[in-house]
């Protein structure tokens, strides 16, 4: 894999040949390799090593439009996607939303990110066998019900660059290690609802930079703690409860409220939140920043894939929605100005209030903690909310017993305004940086 400087001089070398034939063009390079090591029982199941590299152009004339993609970035691979674009843009229909950047918004934003850490080079197939090795067995020792389902260690790297018609060009690069375990435990506690079946469940863990990686023992630790915490789940009652999504399960729900704000569900028609800027989406403790600027940030970046510069910016203030997530093409359709963020969010940050899960959990009377959730009936188009999950039930301020099998039904927008408590145990292992949440109440269809 070549460095980003040399992706750099490709992109720009590209768009030079290009721009003669098109008002604009745009050129993105992207190159990554991986070492990955899985093992279970002691032995290695998986050991790979993986190199991709892609190129992508998008050029404009008289209000058309085309692109094309590949993975061979020689001269020659280089004119083909040229020649290809030439042809395509022949054919197309113009487009009356697409509109060129204006020329100040294109750049990189000003900001150290530390975004490589060079202990890349370091993490050969041997070492990264011999800590999966030790994590496994680590997690086995804490515990001598858990079953190992497999433990895996990798580390990768990326670079590449982004060029465009107006002399603009600028590489990037980067790492990520990341390490997890997953494990089985048999559940033959007698009021299970799981009786002879295997109860799963496991913890990982990802940093830009090796040294924020969390430590072994305490990845197998948290392991087996949910593995071993499901023995004896069975059905809540059917009801309605008040919810306590753990920092996993907020990560997830608020994930879905980050594509609701994007441009192109938002043009498309396919989100609950259109034409609601201004408008009071949430409670009044709740405020979202987009925020591409954090240090060692998992989606940190200078600048959006259209090359517009990146700045941080508040998305829901005390609950308030003030900004969508826009590119360029997104923003001209909405009748919007772009704020770097075609592609989608950067950093998504929900804004931290105090304590943590535990402390959610001690001033919830009655309900269910969701530290798991399963299916796929989160609809941003309607806001329809519907979600298998797994947790623990909550009585009195303390947890009584694990709970399984039962789904959880609301709308997001009913969601949004009932979040009465939130955390400040965010984890810094994604671009969607979510503590835990209580929500006020939801329907619980159990036994």
């Amino acid at each position: 894999m070549e460095n980003k400087d040399s992706y750099r001089e490709i992109a720009a070398e590209m768009v030079q040949l290009a721009k003669s034939d098109f008002e604009y063009v745009r050129v993105f390079v992207s190159a990554s390799e991986e070492r990955e090591v899985e093992v279970r029982d002691g032995k290695p199941e998986n050991s790979s090593f993986s190199e991709s590299v892609s190129m992508s152009i998008v050029a404009s004339r008289d209000g058309r439009t085309a692109s094309a993609s590949g993975s061979d970035i020689s001269p020659d691979g280089r004119e083909f996607l040229i020649s290809s674009v030439r042809e395509l843009i022949q054919v197309v229909e113009p487009d009356p939303w697409y509109v060129i950047p204006e020329k100040e918004m294109i750049g990189a934003a000003d900001a150290k990110l530390d975004l490589v850490d060079d202990a890349y080079e370091t993490r050969t197939v041997d070492q990264l066998l011999a800590e999966a090795k030790d994590l496994e067995q680590q997690a086995l020792a804490l515990d001598k019900r858990v079953i190992s389902a497999g433990a895996a260690v990798s580390a990768s790297r990326v670079a590449g660059a982004f060029a465009c018609s107006f002399d603009f060009s600028k590489g990037f690069e980067g790492s990520e290690f990341s390490m997890g375990i997953s494990l089985t435990v048999e559940d033959n506690v007698g009021n299970s609802a799981n009786v002879g079946r295997k109860q799963r469940n496991g913890w990982s863990t990802s940093a830009i930079h090796l040294e924020d990686l969390e430590k072994r023992g305490d990845v197998a630790s948290k392991a087996v703690s949910r593995t071993v915490g499901q023995i004896g789940s069975r059905k809540p009652p059917t009801g309605e409860f008040t919810i306590i999504f753990d920092s996993s399960s907020s990560r997830s729900f608020f994930a879905g409220i980050s594509r609701a704000l994007s441009g192109a569900s938002l043009y498309r028609g396919e989100s609950f939140l259109r034409n609601a800027i201004g408008d009071s989406i949430a409670t009044g403790i709740l405020s979202i920043h987009e925020n591409p600027f954090l240090p060692r940030g998992m989606g940190s970046r200078l600048f959006d894939l259209d090359g517009v510069r990146s700045r941080p910016f508040t998305v829901v203030d005390a609950g308030v929605l003030k900004n969508y997530l826009l590119g360029v093409y997104a923003a001209n359709r909405l009748g919007m100005c772009p704020n770097g963020c075609a592609g989608g969010s950067s950093n998504f940050v929900i804004e931290p209030g105090t304590g943590t899960v535990n402390d959610l959990v001690k001033a919830t009377p009655k309900g269910i903690l969701v530290t798991g959730l399963m299916g796929q009936g989160a609809d941003i188009r309607t806001g329809d909310y519907s979600r298998g999950a797994e947790g623990f039930f909550v009585e009195n301020g303390e947890i009584c017993y694990p709970v399984s099998e039962f789904t959880i039904s609301s709308t997001f927008q009913e969601m949004l305004a009932g979040i009465d408590g939130i955390a400040a145990d965010a984890r810094p292992d994604s671009s969607i940086l979510a503590p835990s949440v209580r929500f006020r109440r939801m329907v619980v269809a159990g036994s």
